[in-house]
């Protein structure tokens, strides 16, 4: 309950319920401090993978171009390079890349033009590769996808 400034004086001493509403970081100290365990329970359901926030496509409406990409196997690592296209250019690189188990992804900055995915056996090997541009309001390419020829 809280003390609200009246306007009329026999409301002065009544108090009621609200709401504050504010983005002071102070909503987040139960999060922060993990009562009830809340930041556990996020972790590991409704925010466990991570995520891409939407295009704001009022801002701008068009994507990127999709870029190309190439795959180079190493020893213990698989060398993605990629190279942009169009007019727009990219402000982040979406890195996604499935293994026998998983899929995997990472996000990079624009300025970023390869990444080494690291492997430690067969099982850990990169098979498909996709790599996608996404400008500075989150619009999103077509994806340049690589395939492992076996």
């Amino acid at each position: 309950m809280v003390d609200l400034d009246p306007a009329r004086v026999s409301e002065a001493n009544k108090r009621r319920p609200a709401v504050i509403v504010s983005n002071d970081g102070a909503n987040t100290t139960a999060v922060r401090l993990n009562r009830g365990g809340l930041a556990d329970a996020l972790a590991t359901s409704a925010y466990s993978a991570s995520a891409i926030v939407p295009a704001f496509t009022w801002i701008d409406g068009a994507p990127p171009g999709a870029p190309s990409v190439s795959v180079e196997p190493r020893v213990s690592a698989m060398h993605v390079k990629w190279a942009p296209s169009g007019q727009e250019a990219a402000r982040w690189w979406l890195v996604q890349w499935r293994t026998s188990t998983a899929w995997n992804a990472t996000m990079v900055w624009g300025t970023q033009s390869s990444l080494d995915i690291t492997f430690t056996g067969n099982a850990d090997r990169a098979d498909v590769v996709a790599v996608t541009a996404l400008d500075a309001v989150m619009n999103a390419s077509p994806a340049a996808v690589w395939r492992a020829t076996r």
